[in-house]
């Protein structure tokens, strides 16, 4: 697999997203430059659902085909989902501080996204207590699928409970909303950056559990 989202892109989208967010995007009329962290807190929770999405289509893919590369797309791309859901948790944190005086108040929308992180560490934990590749691979898709639930509980908890954290905000709605044009633009670009961020980490990652699957496949052919 060769990386289709070059290192020099993926620096230049975020070296200009943190320019927009810390200088070029003005203060919020009522919360100051304290709401500048959701220009991370945003973004990466929108990749750990993206990511978590592809392990669970990933697992489906194996089940149909018995590819072992759809297992390696389901592992590289949940331990990126578990890099940026801990981030997710740890800008809302700081979030919740500013906004409602505690780092953490057991909101639904936390609780949930502190349930969608367990589930997945649970996942990689259990895909490294297996040796046998094949094994391995199979009950790990059963997991990805099953363990897929967590995503959409996450994300609809603000709708399903009564709950603390604002809805998404998406730019139609932004502009509805009156949210200034620069601070949209300013997130957009976030998004767009740290998306590009995932890809290339994703390529790294999957190329890292290439090898160690060749690894493992020389082993138990020996």
């Amino acid at each position: 697999m060769r990386s289709r989202c070059p290192p020099a892109i993926v620096l230049a989208v975020n070296i200009l997203s943190l320019y927009m967010i810390y200088i070029w995007a003005p203060p919020e009329k009522l919360l100051g430059d304290s709401y500048r962290v959701l220009f991370i807190h945003t973004p990466s929770a929108w990749v750990c659902y993206l990511a978590f999405a592809i392990t669970f289509i990933s697992s489906i893919l194996y089940l149909r085909t018995g590819n072992l590369r759809w297992d390696l797309y389901a592992a590289s791309s949940s331990v990126l989902g578990i890099l940026f859901s801990t981030i997710t948790l740890i800008t809302g944190s700081i979030w919740a501080k500013l906004a409602w005086g505690l780092y953490w108040n057991w909101d639904p929308r936390e609780t949930a996204t502190l349930i969608l992180l367990l589930a997945y560490l649970g996942y990689v934990s259990f895909r490294m207590s297996i040796s046998t590749r094949d094994r391995r691979a199979r009950v790990s898709a059963v997991l990805g699928i099953l363990l897929f639930i967590s995503v959409p509980l996450s994300y609809f908890s603000a709708v399903l409970w009564v709950t603390l954290h604002p809805m998404p905000l998406l730019p139609s709605v932004g502009f509805r909303l009156g949210v200034e044009p620069p601070i949209l633009l300013a997130l957009v670009v976030s998004m767009l950056g740290i998306t590009l961020l995932f890809v290339w980490m994703f390529y790294l990652t999957l190329r890292i559990y290439g090898l160690v699957d060749g690894v493992e496949g020389y082993v138990e052919r020996r």
